[in-house]
């Protein structure tokens, strides 16, 4: 399990960074319409919160909230966008079925093992979405080619 220090915040910070070149914005799911009309997006494993604050001046009228598993929040943060403490293995998600028009989730793979993934995050992940919405999951591949010897 990993921990929330000064240098996993700063790598979740630089990651985003590079998602967003990357994939030339902050999502890649076709939501934007959805989000300027308004939306109830989840980012999932939020951390510091980046995303979420920097959609929410993006998307004025949607509602965006970040779970993580300990609080390392910003101590201002928009008005449209909340944080909660949420252990998530230990207890369901905080919210109730079908809630979320879109879920985010990036840099989270190495919290949770493949079967904790497989049985508990995604079917969590899809009791909150709304039928119809969207879940995006970015993550970079922890597959080493060529390694050498």
């Amino acid at each position: 399990l990993l921990n929330l220090d000064e240098l996993e915040i700063d790598r979740l910070q630089y990651s985003h960074d590079v998602y967003r070149t990357i994939f030339d914005g902050n999502f890649s799911s076709p939501v934007t319409e959805c989000l300027q009309k308004g939306a109830k997006v989840l980012d999932f494993r939020c951390g510091p919160g980046t995303w979420a604050c920097e959609m929410s001046s993006d998307f004025k009228n949607s509602i965006f909230y970040g779970v993580e598993s300990i609080s390392c929040f910003p101590l201002q943060k928009p008005l449209n966008v909340e944080f909660i403490k949420s252990k998530t293995l230990n207890d369901k998600i905080p919210f109730e079925n079908n809630f979320f028009d879109f879920i985010f989730v990036h840099s989270a793979i190495l919290w949770y093992s493949s079967s904790q993934w497989k049985e508990i995050i995604i079917p969590e992940l899809i009791r909150i979405l709304k039928p119809g919405g969207y879940l995006e999951i970015m993550e970079a591949e922890i597959k080493l080619y060529g390694e050498g010897p």
